[in-house]
């Protein structure tokens, strides 16, 4: 497995978080072609190299937009549908779409109104998509598959945004660390030290905040920030530590919640797990019981990370349960990555499952199956042998699977298309104006 730390030396912007990924070999040329599908209004991605504190050599990106260009103001469902079209390998697609989803709750929060309806600068800049997306694509260039981060570095102070002046740390931010049970600490100086987009990302993607885990360490990248820290600070970057777990370390570990419902609909108790599955959880399924008095009743169970336990927990209590049981237990999973594979019908996701005798499993995603099946007006069996039979004759050309770890189920999520010719179709599976970038 391998795993992206984020030490947030001076905090964390999105175009800062992208910026480590590239200094640690992120390859700039592919993050370049895979953010041309964006169909947002034209921007510059700008990478160069600068001294931090006047010491520290860094990586630094900037998002840079020709003057005078009109921006709209755009929803969350604008948003998720240029990153539906914009052709990221699946993994990075879903992360994105996880980070925006988060944003756009937090942003929700803060406004009194739902995610659906929130429609201004912060959520639907281009920066904060190109940063985004980037950092997402940037993951996946790298062969990440955990993510994990340092405690979300927060002062007191107020910063100039689009709604007048807002006091710090942003109201966004402190509704993504609330949402996802995100540590966050203290720091001196009025300033911003974590910006709501850089927030977006590490509290919807980190499935641990603490000290630096076990790694064998293999690179280290370091993510300028516009800002220089002032005299005496830490540098104003986020450092990244990229290796592999350690061989050694113990089984992984997931949270079990249950709560038992006799007094709820069927469609209500279905559209919860739906959410839990949204928010982050790895599983949500239900049960069949007879309660007490023969009463029928359901039996929800929730798999997610310790880290996300809490919120998770939260979002069960808003509905009719009084009680939520919860427990760790440990797992061991088997590797795995999602393709994708080009049939007679159309492109299919497959989940790819390396047994613990080498054998290698597929698995055709049923949502897409279904969609094929209804499009082309055929038999789903025959699109779902067509998918099995087209990834098994890639799964020999494929490079070796990684160790895995569970992420939150794609079909859950929508599609992320990728042209056939893609290089990752068959991949594994600032200034102080803005309140949202370049801290």
């Amino acid at each position: 497995m391998r795993i992206a730390y984020f030490d947030l030396v001076g905090g964390a912007a999105g175009d800062m978080l992208t910026a480590a990924l590239l200094d640690a070999g992120a390859p700039e040329d592919a993050l370049r072609r895979g953010l041309a599908g964006l169909a947002v209004e034209p921007f510059e991605l700008a990478v160069s190299r600068r001294q931090a504190s006047g010491w520290l050599d860094a990586c630094h990106v900037d998002v840079r937009v020709p003057p005078g260009t009109d921006a709209p103001h755009r929803h969350l469902a604008d948003v998720l549908r240029l990153l539906e079209q914009a052709a990221l390998p699946p993994r990075a697609h879903l992360r994105a779409r996880r980070a925006f989803e988060a944003l756009a709750a937090a942003e929700a929060k803060v406004h009194g109104t739902t995610p659906d309806h929130v429609h201004f600068h912060e959520v639907g800049a281009i920066d904060a998509i190109v940063d985004v997306a980037a950092a997402c694509l940037a993951l996946e260039l790298l062969g990440v598959d955990r993510v994990e981060c340092s405690p979300l570095p927060l002062a007191r102070g107020t910063i100039a945004a689009e709604h007048g002046t807002l006091p710090l740390p942003a109201p966004a931010v402190l509704r993504l660390a609330e949402a996802s049970g995100a540590l966050v600490e203290g720091r001196e100086g009025g300033r911003e030290h974590v910006t709501p987009t850089g927030a977006a990302l590490l509290c919807a993607l980190a499935e641990r905040f603490g000290p630096p885990p076990a790694l064998r360490l293999e690179r280290v990248g370091h993510g300028a920030g516009t800002r220089e820290a002032p005299e005496g600070a830490a540098p104003n970057v986020v450092r990244v530590l990229l290796g592999r777990a350690a061989v050694d370390e113990a089984p992984g570990e997931v949270v079990v919640l249950e709560a038992n419902v006799d007094d709820d609909t069927p469609e209500r108790v279905a559209h919860l797990a739906e959410s839990l599955l949204r928010r982050g959880a790895l599983d949500a399924f239900l049960t069949p019981v007879v309660m007490k008095k023969g009463r029928p009743g359901l039996l929800l169970t929730v798999l997610c990370e310790p880290a996300r336990a809490s919120a998770l927990e939260a979002l069960i209590l808003q509905g009719s349960s009084l009680g939520v049981r919860r427990r760790r237990e440990a797992r061991t999973t088997l590797p795995r990555r999602t393709v994708e594979v080009s049939t007679v019908y159309g492109l299919v996701r497959v989940k790819l499952a390396t047994r613990p005798d080498g054998r290698v499993t597929a698995k055709p995603e049923h949502d897409d199956c279904a969609r094929l099946a209804r499009e082309k007006d055929v038999p789903l069996a025959d699109v779902q042998r067509a998918a099995t039979r087209a990834a098994e004759a890639h799964a020999a050309d494929l490079p070796a699977l990684p160790e895995r770890h569970d992420h939150v189920h794609d079909h859950h999520h929508g599609h992320g298309h990728e042209h056939p010719g893609h290089p990752h179709a068959l991949g594994i599976d600032d200034e102080d104006e803005e309140i949202h970038e370049h801290p």
